[in-house]
């Protein structure tokens, strides 16, 4: 069995690759936000203001949001 070192994964913001952040302007609708993660395959979308990331929004929160009788969210 392979040990690691927690020392492994101590990375700063700045060593990580976040060039491929996907985001979505907060006044976007639900389905342009569907359409983003779709094509990012990401699980999840920065929700972005005056471009400035003001939340996260991942796949689960949607599906948590969905109504179990209806199918709608």
């Amino acid at each position: 069995m392979t040990k690691f070192s927690l020392d492994q994964f101590k990375l700063t913001l700045s060593e990580m690759e976040l060039d491929d952040l996907t985001t979505v302007d907060l006044d976007a609708g639900i389905y342009k936000v569907l359409e983003e993660l779709q094509k990012s395959r990401a699980g999840l979308v920065a929700i972005e203001e005056k471009n400035k990331v003001v939340g996260i929004l991942s796949e689960k929160d949607l599906l948590n949001n969905v109504d179990s009788s209806t199918g709608i969210l």
